[in-house]
């Protein structure tokens, strides 16, 4: 967990829903997180970590059907974009 001051790590013998409530206890922020069924029914808000979706998106580039490896370049190219613009937000227009 983190924020603008602190950031706090705990490592955990086990990955499950008990661990996780054992982490958070009355925490509600946002969780960034993977896709780990525990998380998604975070009822605070989620948003899935940017480089798991990097990954997934290079993982569909290499695919062989050619329709879903030029997704994979699309999602991959918006990714890298989206993560430039947290250190330089676009002009007007862009």
């Amino acid at each position: 967990m983190a924020n603008d001051d602190e950031a706090f790590f705990k490592i955990h013998p086990n990955r499950s829903k008990e661990a996780f409530e054992a982490l958070i206890e009355k925490w509600n922020g946002i969780l960034i997180s993977d896709d780990y069924g525990v998380y998604q029914k975070w009822a605070a808000g989620r948003q899935t970590c940017l480089a798991h979706l990097i990954r997934r998106a290079k993982g569909l580039r290499e695919r062989r059907d050619p329709g879903i490896a030029k997704f994979g370049v699309w999602c991959t190219s918006e990714l890298q974009r989206l993560c430039k613009m947290a250190k330089k937000p676009p002009a007007q227009g862009e």
